[in-house]
């Protein structure tokens, strides 16, 4: 066997032609070269380092004393290899994987499989670590442009009088003195939300303690503990940064980047995406729940029956829970399902109580 090619003599760009001749038995990885048709020097494939196979891409061979042949019969190359067990020929299947179509498009679904356990599993965690690893003031910068910027495009003034505002707000720190200490300065604020000339019923938290009441929600309160219930709710996504990992998983490689070069300052640039996420209301159900539970535990510590909460939710949707109704929780997944937790609580309080004074 006779492979075609060139030579380099050791640190010499000038080339020349060159073959190497294989014994009958390339087993055994001699070789001879021969330079412009004439015979130089013997070898073995062991005393050479050869590159490995990439597509057609010229292979070469250095070698001892530093001269190197380079070829294109990369055919012949590699039954060499292979015939005599060179060590570099376990990287040909890495040229046999780019030339077969079912691994390339096994490799593909592989790479997508491995994308969506990335999404789907590995960036709430990471964005769960990064939500508790920023610092609070990098929360209460997005809040004040995510606030900034709903004020200007989704909200108008409210029209509910100072005196209710004051006397809900007075409510609203009782409740939070009932939380204890927490790391943000939770603010009760009241909004007009008017889309298509109708009124929208709605209490949202912004990442940095800012909780918002919507005019229409009030008239819906039948009980001043049902509001109690959905602004433990809206405390709870706060504790628990659920707003800012959702935000996070929407711009992760902005995060990411940020983290990386250790300045904050471009962690507000982030306030643009809370105003959509908040409006579309896409809490994971994890996320609902924890909320959920969150606001039902504050409301047995502070002895007041988590069915209110259940009763918030049938007042507002006007429905019993079975079937969601347009307004705040609609956009909130399982309606029934967290009424029936509500429920549960309730009756697990009526339970100790009964227990306690039996």
């Amino acid at each position: 066997m006779i492979i075609v090619g060139f030579w380099y003599a050791a640190n010499v760009s000038a080339r020349r032609d060159a073959e190497i001749h294989l014994p009958v038995e390339v087993s055994s990885g001699d070789f001879t070269l021969h330079i412009d048709g004439r015979f130089y020097s013997t070898g073995n494939i062991s005393d050479t380092k050869v590159s490995n196979r990439i597509g057609n891409i010229p292979r070469t061979l250095t070698m001892a004393d530093g001269s190197v042949f380079e070829t294109v019969d990369n055919q012949s190359m590699d039954q060499w290899l292979s015939a005599c067990r060179y060590a570099s020929s376990s990287g040909q299947w890495v040229h046999r994987l780019e030339r077969s179509w079912s691994w390339a498009i096994a490799s593909m679904l592989l790479v997508f499989m491995l994308g969506l356990f990335a999404y789907f599993r590995g960036l709430p965690v990471a964005a769960k670590r990064i939500a508790y690893a920023l610092p609070v003031s990098a929360h209460e910068s997005i809040s004040s442009g995510a606030m900034a910027t709903m004020d200007r495009v989704f909200f108008k003034p409210s029209a509910v009088d100072q005196q209710t505002q004051d006397e809900l707000r007075s409510r609203f720190q009782a409740l939070v003195a009932g939380v204890g200490d927490t790391e943000f300065t939770l603010r009760l604020h009241f909004r007009d939300m008017t889309i298509g000339g109708d009124q929208v019923p709605n209490a949202l938290a912004l990442p940095g303690g800012d909780i918002i009441v919507t005019d229409a929600l009030l008239p819906l309160i039948e009980d001043p503990h049902e509001l109690d219930s959905i602004l433990l709710h809206e405390i709870g996504h706060v504790i628990e940064r659920h707003g800012m990992q959702h935000v996070v998983q929407a711009s992760a490689i902005s995060v990411v980047a940020t983290l990386a070069v250790g300045d904050l300052s471009g962690v507000g640039e982030l306030a643009a995406g809370v105003p959509i996420f908040l409006m579309q209301s896409r809490y994971s159900r994890s996320s609902e729940t924890d909320a959920d539970t969150f606001a039902f535990e504050q409301m047995i510590k502070a002895g007041v029956d988590p069915a209110h909460f259940a009763n918030a939710i049938k007042n507002i949707t006007g429905e019993s829970g079975d079937v969601d109704s347009p307004g705040y929780f609609s956009t909130h997944p399982g309606t029934a399902e967290r009424m029936r937790r509500a429920i549960e609580y309730s009756n697990s309080r009526s339970n100790k109580q009964h227990n306690a004074g039996g």
